[in-house]
């Protein structure tokens, strides 16, 4: 039996870990702020003074000291200011500073013990995007390390764990002012999330989902080739998808509801175009002002004002794109197409495919007035409000994949009939090979299990294939009503489960990791949100599927694996000089969290 201190132990991995000693019988002393044996504010002296008292009265002595309280922090190192840096310092380093000069004393007189520091995968793999917290957490190895060097004639033990990729509500935790990487308001300490999940299990080529009705379809079942290199520092459990919560607490910030919830922002230099030439050809008065819109990040948008409106204006990126991408005309036929038998697509204003004009295809729309969500949603609205607004928005897409492609030439001429799922295996998979960077790292387990897993198609039926909360337009006198859907550039005929898995990848629940939770570009996580879980059986319910866990899993697999491709090709053209838009400089590690968070959920079949 060890008389053992853990600090953080109201909840989270401080919790769980006193849950673990005390079951082996250990005695344990929890700290926190709130809710532990004894109140202990790390980065106070007096507190850590009143901590080794108790001990002394308690027990007599220490065996292990564990480290484990701490915050988040983020922003990028140009960014992030100096206050931040000092907040995350004085309680992620500092407090574990204090903790062992306040016990060592003590476990060099009983010349015995151990310390165990808490730290992170951030301390060495170092991704961007999280300076302060790389530096800090990096900066507690390095003094676990020096510790263990200066006790060991005493026999005193020093140890460091740096865990990676769970669910804690760490993240409520969260101070950055990075507009670039989202801003999260400081909550509460770490917490332990809802352990409720979906199943898992190995799936089969050919015996995927059905609809309710069609008779059984045979299929074989596929080998998986042996485990590919991982990137240096990533190591097979690094990205375990931990459960799902159902409507976690978590309190939502940002600015309030407006109808310009998207604010367009000036035009970035390498960016910018002729605004007089095209002014010209729209023929449509002078243009007075040219603003661009910060979210996406493949296709560029602009608000163009004119003297009696404002329009939309779409445009490709700069730099290396691949085959097929970002084809303005066709993303223009396809809503001018969809507009009379699907009523959430801007109206067409005109196509201009004259590359001479601006540098490049582009064409203009009628702007959806309304609001477009970003990271967090208005404080005033209610969970209420918000299941009923995530219900709408899965039952547009619904909607959308009941229109009758076949009745409709030119959304038919779209479709390459049967094997789209095939098809968007190959088809990533060498996109992402042709993005490949020196650091890229080697997904050759998952591709192959893709291949070998994947099952026919169920349907082939309109997909939009980015379909996100950020990519909606609400009613501006209903939050909850959905009036517009944009960014149709890779909408084709295809699999309908292909393109709700693809809208899953981007679906960051309140209990997701806290690497996951960087990745959030809408309010997926605020009370109210459905979980994944929940959104795939409203989805499959209302459009006749029978899907279970287990054949979930590729789709989840495959969606993850597509949104890697896209990060990467983005990563590409930062990494090659081709845009200078530093909020692109996280793609990089983005893409090995994703790689580790697929292996994972592919590892979980075996």
């Amino acid at each position: 039996m060890s008389r053992i201190l853990v600090t953080g132990a109201a909840s989270g991995l401080g919790a769980a870990l006193a849950e673990a000693f005390e079951a082996r019988g250990d005695e344990v002393l929890r700290t926190d702020l709130t809710g532990g044996d004894l109140t202990l504010d790390i980065t106070s002296d007096d507190d850590w003074a009143a901590a080794v008292a108790h001990v002394e009265e308690r027990w007599g002595g220490l065996d292990v000291l564990v480290n484990n309280a701490g915050v988040a922090g983020g922003g990028r190192l140009d960014v992030a200011d100096l206050d931040e840096w000092r907040w995350i310092t004085e309680i992620n380093l500092f407090g574990a500073v204090r903790g062992l000069r306040a016990f060592v004393p003590m476990l060099k007189r009983q010349r015995s013990g151990r310390i165990v520091n808490i730290a992170s995968l951030a301390g060495l793999v170092h991704p961007a995007g999280m300076a302060s917290y790389n530096a800090v957490k990096a900066a507690v190895v390095a003094l676990t390390e020096t510790a263990g060097h200066e006790l060991a004639p005493y026999g005193v033990t020093a140890h460091v764990v740096c865990p990676s990729f769970f669910r804690t509500r760490l993240m409520d935790s969260l101070r950055g002012r990075d507009e670039g990487l989202g801003t999260v308001r400081p909550q509460a300490r770490r917490g332990v999330a809802d352990d409720r999940r979906a199943g898992g299990g190995r799936g089969a080529r050919g015996a995927g989902p059905r609809r309710r009705g069609d008779p059984a379809r045979p299929g074989r079942a596929g080998g998986v080739r042996p485990q590919g290199r991982r990137p240096r520092g990533v190591r097979r459990d690094d990205a375990r998808p931990g459960p799902q919560a159902r409507h976690p607490r978590v309190v939502p910030g940002g600015p309030s509801m407006s109808t310009d919830g998207n604010p367009a922002r000036p035009v970035r230099d390498e960016d910018a175009f002729d605004t007089a030439a095209v002014a010209e050809w729209l023929g449509l008065g002078e243009i007075s002002e040219v603003r661009q819109f910060a979210g996406g990040a493949s296709n560029l948008t602009y608000l163009l004002r004119l003297p009696d409106r404002e329009l939309i204006l779409r445009r490709p990126p700069a730099g290396q794109k691949a085959a097929g991408a970002h084809d303005m005309a066709r993303e223009h036929r396809i809503q001018a197409a969809l507009a009379p038998v699907f009523p959430h697509v801007p109206a067409m204003v005109g196509l201009c495919e004259d590359e001479s004009l601006i540098g490049s295809p582009f064409y203009v729309m009628e702007k959806v007035e309304g609001t477009i969500l970003r990271r967090d949603l208005p404080a005033a609205m209610t969970a209420d409000e918000v299941s009923r607004l995530c219900r709408n928005a899965w039952d547009v897409l619904t909607e959308l994949h009941s229109v009758d492609v076949t009745r409709h030439p030119e959304l038919a001429a779209l479709g390459r009939g049967e094997g789209y799922v095939g098809r968007q295996v190959a088809g990533w998979t060498s996109r992402f090979a042709k993005a490949r960077t020196d650091d890229t790292g080697d997904w050759s387990d998952v591709t192959s299990w893709l291949e070998e897993h994947q099952p026919a198609d169920v349907a082939q039926v309109l997909v939009h294939n980015d379909f996100r909360l950020d990519n909606l337009v609400l009613a501006p006198d209903d939050p909850t009503r959905i009036v517009g859907v944009l960014d149709w550039e890779m909408a084709t005929v295809g699999d309908p489960l292909m393109d709700l898995g693809g809208s899953m990848a981007y679906w960051v629940e309140a209990g997701d990791d806290e690497v996951f939770q960087m990745f959030r570009r809408q309010p997926s996580n605020a009370p109210g949100m459905w979980t994944r879980a929940e959104i795939v059986e409203r989805y499959c319910s209302r459009a006749g599927y029978d899907v279970s866990p287990e054949q979930w899993r590729f789709y989840e697999v495959f969606g993850l694996f597509r949104l890697a491709v896209i990060a990467q090709q983005i990563w590409y053209r930062y990494a090659h000089g081709q845009t200078t838009n530093e909020a692109y400089a996280v793609f990089g590690p983005a893409v090995q969290y994703l790689e580790a968070r697929c292996r994972r959920l592919v590892d979980e079949t075996r």
